[in-house]
């Protein structure tokens, strides 16, 4: 029998009366859905029945509830409206079918309901059925909170702006009248308040108050929870003492109630990085449904919010570089230019070799700053990658080597998707790692690896032992050597994904090998 078949032979059995009362009174207690029989008193929906599964559903003994008017028991204040136009459309004589909020036991819960007038014929006015779907209705709400929530902070542009977008979704997807996030301040391990939201205006004195404070680990209910990791649950705020919650008095004048404070941990459980607390308008023993909802999306936050850590501690150090490379650029610079042009109008004067050490020694400097600007403006990460044809990079590289002691053999094919400026930047640093530690003349080779391309040439090549070391920041064999042409060229390769390393070449010198080249940056 299906729902609507159900419902029909209730209207039919209430209605009939005679020999169809026994069969009627069978379907009300073994139908799965609940049940409720009213008579209309002072236009008061009062209770004359109720079915088994209405008691366990809703959470009523119908002899508590018989008498009464069914509206006081399950309808919210909020929805009184709603249960009026259905008791006027009932009294009229018309079935009303809707899916709306119902008041149980156990809280708000989501239902279709059905509500069937009777004849004059019985003793009742109206009956109605209530499908429980507050599962299914929770679930769906779930999965839009779950998958906003990754959305908010993943799109996000600071991590406060994830923070308050995410507690606006948790709030709007559930009963949470304010939400708020705490973290370690910067400077100390006191907890600080990041983010709140509510679009409660009693709430915003609350928020506003909350800005001013801190909590050291293990006080107030922020810094419990930090510190033992363990969410925790309070009844009613406004009835503790301020040694368990610190703002019980501005609870209190808020209207705030119950609430629930979860940790927000790194994927591996490790550590806490953020403390989320959400308030209830009204007293309430532990939600388990609502506990699972923040508890989840707190899981979801983990990974994300260290991510944004990160990246916040990349766009940090980018602008320190983007400072320092001024600085390098115009402080550093322009004096060895005033320096430079002096003393080669020095040298057209007076000849001695003290000028040429001095010359040597600003041709020195000026390397040193290029080297340094390279470091500086080079960035963690490719944004606009675009085909780069890494044959046509090598060449162009080796036009700007100065140097007639070396010979250059292209044969690779790859195109690669990269920055071609940056890319150029690797060859040359190859090139002139070649030129610089091979005898002349030197031969070098730029071909295709497995998953690659290599640079080698046919010098000494480089002792197993040392090979490592060759890409740590200031080392060099080399006494006129800055130490940072294959830092740089390691750092480019993993801006785009891509991993180096050095072996011997087939004839005998080093070969440097970039893979990994098939995964765009």
């Amino acid at each position: 029998m299906t729902e609507s078949d159900g419902e029909d032979s209730l209207t039919t059995a209430a209605s009939s009366g005679h020999g169809a009362a026994a069969r009627y009174q069978h379907l009300v207690e073994n139908v799965q859905d609940a049940v409720v029989e009213f008579e209309f008193v002072d236009g008061e929906p009062i209770v004359r029945n109720v079915n088994d599964a209405f008691e366990e559903t809703f959470g009523y003994e119908a002899g508590d509830i018989g008498g009464e008017s069914l509206n006081d028991w399950i309808i919210p204040a909020e929805y009184a409206g709603e249960a009026s136009d259905i008791d006027g459309a009932t009294k009229d004589g018309e079935t009303t079918s809707q899916q709306l909020t119902r008041r149980t036991a156990d809280g708000l819960g989501e239902f279709l309901h059905r509500s069937i007038p009777c004849d004059e014929s019985t003793s009742i006015d109206g009956i109605a059925l209530y499908t429980d779907i507050t599962e299914r209705e929770r679930a769906k709400a779930k999965r839009r909170l779950l998958t906003e929530t990754s959305r908010c902070i993943g799109t996000a542009e600071t991590l406060q702006d994830g923070f308050e977008t995410t507690l606006q979704s948790i709030c709007d997807y559930t009963e949470w009248a304010y939400g708020e996030v705490w973290q370690p301040a910067a400077a100390s391990d006191e907890l600080e308040f990041i983010a709140g939201h509510t679009d409660d205006a009693d709430c915003d004195r609350f928020l506003e108050r909350s800005e001013a404070v801190t909590f050291a680990p293990g006080s107030g209910l922020p810094g419990r929870v930090y510190e033992s990791g363990r969410r925790e649950w309070i009844t009613d705020v406004s009835r503790e003492p301020p040694s368990v919650f610190h703002r019980t008095e501005t609870a209190a004048e808020c209207g705030l109630r119950a609430a629930l404070s979860v940790p927000v941990k790194t994927e591996d459980e490790e550590s806490v990085v953020a403390v989320l607390v959400f308030f209830l308008r009204d007293a309430r023993d532990s939600d388990e449904a609502l506990v699972r909802d923040v508890t989840d999306v707190a899981k979801n936050l983990g990974g994300l919010v260290k991510r944004k850590q990160a990246e916040d501690l990349v766009r940090r150090r980018n602008e320190q570089l983007e400072q320092f490379a001024h600085v390098i650029s115009h402080d550093l610079r322009n004096p060895l230019n005033v320096a430079s042009g002096h003393l080669q109008m020095l040298s057209d004067d007076v000849e001695n070799p003290h000028v040429d050490r001095v010359a040597a020694a600003h041709e020195r400097m000026r390397e040193l700053i290029e080297d340094l600007l390279t470091l500086a403006r080079r960035g963690n990460a490719i944004e606009d990658p675009e085909p780069v044809s890494l044959a046509t990079c090598a060449a162009n590289s080796w036009e700007m080597i100065e140097t007639d002691t070396g010979e250059l053999t292209v044969e690779t094919t790859r195109t690669v998707q990269g920055d071609a400026s940056r890319l150029q930047q690797v060859f040359e640093n190859l090139f002139r790692n070649a030129i610089d530690h091979c005898p002349p003349p030197v031969t070098i080779t730029v071909g295709d690896c497995e998953d690659g391309v290599y640079v080698a040439d046919d010098g000494p090549g480089i002792p197993e032992a040392d090979r490592a070391a060759v890409f740590d920041f200031g080392r060099t064999t080399r006494a006129d050597g800055t130490g940072f042409g294959l830092p740089i060229v390691k750092e480019i390769a993993e801006a785009h994904g891509w991993s180096i390393g050095v072996t011997d070449s087939a004839r005998g010198g080093a070969r440097f090998e970039i893979v990994g080249l098939d995964k765009e940056p």
